[in-house]
């Protein structure tokens, strides 16, 4: 079976309880690894480096490489602007957030000068994605098709029993379609066979607006060692917080020949609002390791084990007709709530740096991380079935291979940085109705002042990427997403 792409699951939401599914696994499993501006400058390429209070999120063998204390701060002021396309109608939003992309402390002492030389313990905690966005959709369907007609074919396809329509408070029904029903936009022909009642329509417009707050964000415990200035080695236990909302509201105006009138007594707007809030707390474990094989090249290697979310989610629904005569229907919202756990994939690390004395220095990452791995599971007391959507994370998603390349100059006491980002497509391309291409490029720029004491770094970042919504399944109805978020980063940083 063809899976298909959304951005938002609407057609999980409308259809059924709401569940989850691969779109879920990957939002919380898809790291931006966000925090000091210098990282990010360097496009988060700093794995065979070290000396980063954000680098140790992703190599803890960075904790290692520090000789002496330091403390740093990051605020980041975030833009995310999207653009999108439905039906040859095109639309733009935007949203911006300002947080704290990093806060961190390291300590730093000495050991022997024979064998280990110094031991260091950081405690930091660094944001690692950042789900602020705005999106909107607007255009008219195509062949005069409705969201409705998704609800007529579920009922017809499954044979509802108009009883169980009417009764959807039991639960032995779905979202969207009794609620279509009581607002007199889907009528019984039988007992178990319906139709649409909005018909001889000239055009039907759908607007969508989305509204999405929230971040994820790790707290860490590292601690590394520094043997003969030659091995690096660190370890973290890392605790990982998230938070997720997304509200959604779908509007249909229903546009005849000849406008309507009190008289016509038909309908002319139906809306659905959603609201989804997801929050959890999870752990994970790190390992790395740095070498330098001389005073100019190093290599770097990390591991870091799955992350086990537990996962609280409320979801809403409700929706409203209007008819030409001035009447107005509204369904009682429908609330529910979920606990359950998420296991994300495994990731695997390998860098290779080049320093050049006191000119600069320059390091290549690659990353492994497949997403098949993936995995909802149920908490005691909730006795759910997730082996179909663990079978579609299996069928959608895939491994990834993504690569960060970052560089600094050096004119002391300033510094300058670039660097790039390139993050594999998650999806399986042959299996998707949409085929989309989610690869994300990220682009930074960034300089600073460092002195023996402090340090004043500014970055700023651009990625973007695309994505494919579709808004219901009964004919084509996707629209393209152009994605772009900009990002600026400022730290500042106090050693002694």
């Amino acid at each position: 079976m063809k899976k298909y792409i959304l951005t938002y699951s609407l057609i999980i939401a409308s259809l059924g309880a709401f569940a989850q599914n691969y779109t879920d696994a990957l939002r919380f499993s898809r790291m931006q690894n966000l925090g000091t501006a210098r990282f990010n400058a360097m496009g988060g390429s700093f794995g065979a480096l070290g000396g980063d209070l954000s680098a140790i999120s992703v190599n803890p063998a960075a904790t290692g490489v520090y000789r002496n204390s330091e403390f740093t701060f990051t605020t980041a002021l975030s833009i995310r602007d999207n653009e999108s396309l439905y039906n040859n109608s095109f639309s733009q939003d935007s949203r911006a957030n300002f947080n704290i992309g990093n806060i961190g402390y390291v300590g730093s002492y000495k050991g022997n000068q024979n064998g280990w030389k110094n031991y260091s313990f950081a405690i930091g905690h660094n944001r690692i994605n950042n789900f602020h966005n705005n999106q909107r959709i607007k255009g008219n369907s195509l062949n005069q098709s409705s969201i409705i007609d998704d609800y007529v074919n579920y009922l017809n396809s499954n044979q509802v029993d108009v009883g169980v329509v009417e009764g959807y408070g039991n639960n032995q029904t779905v979202f969207g379609p009794s609620q279509a029903y009581w607002l007199y936009l889907i009528n019984p022909v039988t007992n178990t066979q319906y139709e649409r009642e909005i018909r001889n329509t000239s055009a039907v417009e759908q607007i969508e607006s989305l509204e999405q707050r929230g971040h994820q964000s790790e707290t860490y415990f590292s601690f590394g060692g520094n043997y003969q200035d030659r091995l690096y080695v660190g370890a973290n236990i890392s605790l990982q917080s998230m938070r997720f909302e997304s509200n959604r509201l779908f509007e249909e105006n229903y546009i005849y020949p000849t406008p309507a009138t009190s008289n016509d007594s038909v309908g002319i707007y139906y809306a659905e609002e959603t609201n989804l809030l997801m929050q959890g707390n999870g752990f994970n474990f790190k390992l790395g390791a740095i070498y330098k094989v001389n005073e100019s090249i190093r290599l770097g290697a990390s591991v870091h084990a799955p992350t086990f979310y537990n996962i609280s989610e409320e979801y809403t629904f409700d929706a409203i007709s209007e008819f030409s005569e001035g009447t107005a229907y509204e369904e009682e919202t429908v609330i529910n709530n979920w606990n359950y756990k998420l296991r994300t994939p495994m990731r695997y690390m390998a860098s290779l740096a080049y320093v050049f004395k006191n000119i600069g220095l320059f390091n290549i990452e690659y990353e492994y991380v497949d997403y098949t791995q993936a995995k909802f599971d149920d908490k005691r007391r909730y006795e759910a079935d997730y082996s179909e959507a663990n079978l579609g994370i299996r069928n959608t998603l895939k491994n990834t291979h993504n690569i960060r390349v970052g560089a600094e100059v050096r004119a002391e006491p300033f510094v300058v940085r670039a660097g790039f980002r390139y993050e594999d497509n998650p999806y399986q391309s042959n299996e998707l109705e949409f085929r989309p291409d989610e690869n994300r490029k990220t682009y930074s720029l960034g300089a600073g002042f460092r002195s023996e004491n402090y340090n004043i770094d500014l970055t700023y970042m651009l990625s973007d990427w695309q994505t494919v919504s579709q808004l219901y399944q009964s004919v084509p109805s996707e629209a393209l997403i152009d994605n772009r978020h900009h990002q600026i980063m400022l730290t500042m940083g106090w050693k002694w």
